[in-house]
């Protein structure tokens, strides 16, 4: 006759078994050697590699017209209206004349006409913002931080254009930056 367990000793049972299924694991993987880690991966042939591509030349073109930077900043040429106090851009190319970097500085005195278009029109999608700080790359003649922080200031929600305008004097300090263009085609 069979002999019935208890169901006190079915527990015992249970952890015998695992224990033995737990030790067959052990000698299986013993005996496929102590590092049962998959085989290193071969090692590249160093003749397929590709060298880097050199470095390109870089060069700094710089841009000191007022009417120019006035227009590759606002994508408008200036009206007899605004007086253009100081200006330049600052191109960083590469040796087939691609723009890799840029970055914009003007100082002027906007008409009304040109005001209304920049605020009220608003097509950079300008807001108010609090205390930004003078560009890093701002040339010398840009206001200090101490100037620009007794004007009320805008920053586009679309690029990089931070625009400060003197309520007292009615003058615009505006900076722009971005990344590059394609050479212009000859």
């Amino acid at each position: 006759m069979p002999r019935s367990f208890s169901s006190a000793t079915r527990p015992s049972l249970l952890v015998l078994a695992l224990a033995g299924v737990a030790g067959l694991l052990a000698v299986v993987a013993n005996a496929a050697g102590e590092d049962a880690r998959p085989p290193a991966l071969p090692r590249p042939d160093a003749s397929l590699a590709r060298p880097l591509p050199p470095e390109p030349k870089l060069s700094v073109k710089v841009e000191t017209d007022p009417a120019e930077v006035f227009r590759r900043v606002l994508w408008r040429h200036p009206s007899p209206a605004e007086q253009l106090v100081q200006a330049e851009r600052r191109e960083i190319v590469d040796e087939t004349g691609a723009v890799r970097a840029w970055a914009a500085f003007l100082v002027f005195q906007p008409g009304r006409e040109l005001s209304e278009w920049l605020f009220s029109a608003d097509p950079f999608a300008l807001s108010p913002v609090a205390g930004p700080s003078v560009p890093e790359s701002a040339p010398a003649w840009f206001p200090s931080a101490e100037v620009l922080g007794r004007c009320s200031a805008y920053r586009s929600r679309t690029s990089a254009l931070l625009v400060f305008r003197d309520e007292k004097t009615g003058l615009l300090y505006v900076s722009d930056a971005g990344s590059g263009f394609a050479a212009p085609s000859k």
